[in-house]
């Protein structure tokens, strides 16, 4: 989707190319996307480019096709807010427990009394 949005391409122009080129042998696809070379992905491809190109063209197929994408990109907009949420809180939550963990190495390093050999003793079995 980023090469057709970079291309200047409807979405699915670029796969159905892609889709020919390795039926025909001119591309070699990786293991995990010989998917993309499939008789069913051809179909998919054309009836998609087909309907994507004549929403261009033709006013009247592009409404329709409108109002089933409209809630789509809404639950994906929400759905990304929501991750970004759960990012945000994650790394708070990070954050105080890495300023927890450091106040505790402050309170520990204060706290400690010199032993006998002059170094640092926490009385907790290792010596700083």
């Amino acid at each position: 989707m980023g090469l057709s949005a970079a291309c200047g391409f409807r979405i699915f122009v670029p796969l159905l190319v892609m889709n020919l080129a390795a039926r025909s042998g001119h591309l070699q696809l990786a293991p995990n996307l010989q998917w993309i070379g499939s008789e069913g992905a051809l179909l998919v491809f054309a009836v998609a480019t087909f309907f994507e190109v004549a929403a261009y063209y033709v006013p009247w197929v592009d409404n329709p096709l409108d109002v089933v994408a409209t809630p789509v990109a809404v639950g994906e907009n929400v759905t990304s807010l929501l991750l970004a949420v759960v990012a945000v809180l994650l790394m708070a939550l990070l954050v105080y427990w890495l300023g927890k963990q450091a106040v505790k190495l402050w309170l520990r390093r204060r706290s400690a009394t010199p032993n006998s050999q002059g170094s640092l003793y926490t009385g907790e079995g290792f010596e700083l």
